[in-house]
């Protein structure tokens, strides 16, 4: 799900978002990932807000795979 938010994010804001991905990445190296995202994106995983946006994300692509899945 956390992969999923990354990817809405960049939908969303595009290239712009790639400087925050990028110190995401260096600092999951060091900080536990509740203290990566918080640092780096400004997001609490420990919220279930945040949980719940990410699971709403993923529902356009999943419905659209069913979609193409029934129409084979």
């Amino acid at each position: 799900m956390l992969s999923q938010a990354l990817f809405s994010e960049f939908k969303r804001h595009g290239t712009a978002f790639l400087p925050r991905y990028e110190a995401f990445l260096r600092t999951t190296g060091t900080a536990t990932c509740e203290d990566a995202v918080r640092s780096t994106l400004g997001w609490d995983l420990t919220a279930e807000s945040f949980w719940t946006g990410a699971i709403t994300s993923a529902c356009a692509p999943i419905k659209e795979f069913a979609r193409v899945a029934a129409s084979r």
